[in-house]
């Protein structure tokens, strides 16, 4: 009996975009059940384009267009939500900005029966032989990422939110993503409390998705204490610096005290930011989720 598969696709404001995944998705050797598109409430008219695509009357299309913009960590919530709720036995997860290439969703479901928790080989739509390094790797090339793989499978490592195929076992087990995260974060701390229920990632690399790399400003700091990761606008860094401060308060190792010690030595730095870094430090902390929005309006 075949097994069913929703494909949830987050969205903001790239229409044109969303239109290359779709076709992406529909034109998969391994057909898709259903799609949820999660419109974080554009306002470039997103419903017009798929209107007169005639996506609206596609079969297996399902459009949910959300109140206000819940960031990425609230769209993959709430598809992820509605993809369990309507029983589903897997979830096929992607931003806009991706192209999963034909067979991709095929090879991944060839190990289903292997693993609950897989992801694709994510390769940098701007060089086709970069692949998209995972946390802390420092692989950078698709050539380094296949010379790697054992059986096809790179096990304990994953690209999430960029392709990633998670059963409905694991989605009862471990809940939604967490929405209060907005943007940055929000992924790898559902990979970490995955990893800590017992669900191991894997990178299938004949699972091929495409994905633009991450822009994020780095600053290097002195004394060989490494880098740190800037968003530009006082909002995004907010948002960043909280968001990895609550997931090394919860899921701590030797890495999260380097995380402290590292943003707290730039911060002493900056003193235009100071006081947004040491927020964001204390917020994640605590885990207090009520200041985001006075950043943004700022």
């Amino acid at each position: 009996m075949k097994q069913t598969v929703a494909a949830v696709v987050v969205t903001h404001n790239r229409k044109e975009l969303l239109v290359k995944c779709l076709r992406a998705i529909l034109d998969q050797t391994y057909a898709v059940d259903r799609i949820f598109v999660i419109d974080n409430a554009s306002s470039d008219g997103t419903p017009q384009m798929l209107e007169r695509l005639d996506f609206m009357k596609h079969p297996q299309l399902e459009y949910i267009r959300l109140a206000e913009n819940m960031g990425g960590a609230g769209g993959f919530h709430e598809g992820i939500k509605l993809a369990y709720d309507r029983g589903f036995d897997w979830i096929w997860l992607m931003d806009d900005d991706g192209l999963p290439y034909p067979t991709s969703l095929e090879n991944l479901m060839n190990m289903t029966g292997r693993y609950q928790f897989l992801g694709p080989l994510l390769v940098d739509s701007h060089n086709l032989s970069s692949s998209s390094p995972w946390r802390k790797s420092t692989i950078s090339r698709v050539s380094e990422s296949e010379a790697i793989a054992c059986d096809g499978c790179i096990v304990g490592q994953i690209s999430i939110f960029n392709g990633t195929l998670i059963s409905r076992q694991m989605v009862a087990t471990i809940g939604y993503p967490k929405k209060e995260f907005f943007i940055w974060g929000d992924e790898e701390e559902y990979r970490r409390r995955a990893v800590r229920a017992g669900y191991l990632p894997v990178t299938v690399c004949s699972a091929i998705h495409y994905h633009p790399p991450c822009r994020l400003r780095i600053k290097r700091l002195p004394m060989r204490l490494g880098s740190v990761w800037l968003p530009e606008d006082k909002f995004r860094l907010y948002v960043y610096v909280r968001n990895f401060s609550y997931i090394h308060s919860r899921y701590a190792s030797f890495d999260s005290v380097k995380f402290y010690v590292k943003y707290l030595i730039y911060a002493l730095s900056d003193y235009k930011r100071i006081w947004i870094i040491m927020m964001a430090l204390f917020d994640g902390f605590v885990g207090y989720w009520g200041r985001a929005k006075k950043f943004q309006r700022s």
